[in-house]
């Protein structure tokens, strides 16, 4: 039950912030880090990433401008950040975003290559559970 209310309050929270996402101060952290990321990271060929967290999909379509046979899938609590991330999504059909909630994944063990979240760990009820399912898929 605390779940339930936690998890509805985070959806409604980040909703409302998704009109303003992508104009706020936390753009400028969040291309920093991914810069900083995208000069280190390796990856096998034809990856699929899950972006768990993945808000307005950024992460996603700068790792598909830099890996040109990368598969990626975003997954996030809130229908509003789906619908930017959507909107912004320069590499379809090889990005999708779809709603999940990090504590229950609706993915199959070891689908994926790598798991990449950007400083969304704040926002889980339950960080050791969500890093159970990260470790699971």
């Amino acid at each position: 039950m605390q779940e339930d209310i936690f998890i509805r309050q985070k959806q409604f929270f980040f909703d409302i912030w998704a009109k303003f996402y992508d104009f706020t101060l936390t753009t400028v952290f969040y291309q920093a880090i991914h810069t900083r990321l995208l000069d280190y990271i390796n990856l096998p060929s034809s990856p699929l990433i899950l972006d768990l967290g993945c808000g307005t999909g950024k992460l996603l379509n700068r790792l598909a401008e830099k890996f040109s046979d990368l598969k990626g899938i975003g997954a996030d609590l809130s229908p509003e950040m789906l619908t930017k991330a959507r909107l912004a999504n320069t590499h379809h059909p090889r990005l999708i975003f779809v709603r999940a909630d990090a504590h229950d994944l609706p993915f199959a063990n070891n689908q994926f290559d790598a798991v990449f979240n950007t400083i969304s760990f704040l926002h889980y009820l339950q960080p050791e559970k969500v890093f159970q399912e990260v470790a699971r898929v």
